[in-house]
């Protein structure tokens, strides 16, 4: 006995099937295209919340390791805390100048320390945290909680754009 196949029936099963797996890709690029409209519209300001705080890093402090003397107890190095005011030009709300005008009114900023903080910012990007004032002391760093000087370092820790800051520096020696 032979058989004969209807071919008319076995093309329209394959057609039927290249069909459905043609469907199913359109079906699973088109959850793709709705999953990136979700994550890159819809939810663009909290991821990119995110992805600006992944910049920040912390850095250790080098811990306290004491004084070194010599024989006759003359000392020879000591730690001490060495602060850095920096500031990140992207971020801030106001006029630089008027920024760095507001800082020298609670932490001494110099005509030397203005023009070397005008070259960092010509030969950095305008996201870059620069530096204005290095080699801050633990009394200068106090001076924060002073009245006159609430107003200026609120912003800096309070708001969300904060746009200065002061970094502890490694423990130095002399």
């Amino acid at each position: 006995m032979t058989e004969f196949k209807d071919t008319q029936q076995q093309l329209s099963k394959f057609r039927l099937r290249v069909a459905a797996a043609g469907l199913f890709v359109f079906v699973c690029f088109g959850l793709i295209g709705f999953r990136f409209l979700f994550l890159q519209v819809w939810h663009y300001s909290k991821y990119s919340l995110q992805a600006d705080e992944n910049r920040i890093s912390v850095a250790p402090i080098v811990p306290n390791r004491g004084i070194i003397t010599d024989r006759n107890g003359v000392v020879l190095a000591k730690n001490y805390s060495a602060y850095t005011l920096e500031i990140t030009p992207s971020k801030l709300g106001a006029p630089l100048e008027t920024v760095i005008d507001d800082l020298a009114s609670v932490v001494s900023i110099d005509a030397r320390d203005r023009r070397r903080f005008k070259k960092l910012q010509e030969d950095s990007k305008n996201f870059e945290s620069l530096p204005i004032r290095t080699r801050l002391t633990d009394e200068t760093t106090k001076s924060r909680a002073s009245p006159r000087s609430a107003s200026v370092f609120r912003a800096w820790k309070c708001a969300p754009a904060c746009s200065a800051n002061i970094r502890s520096g490694r423990q130095r020696r002399t």
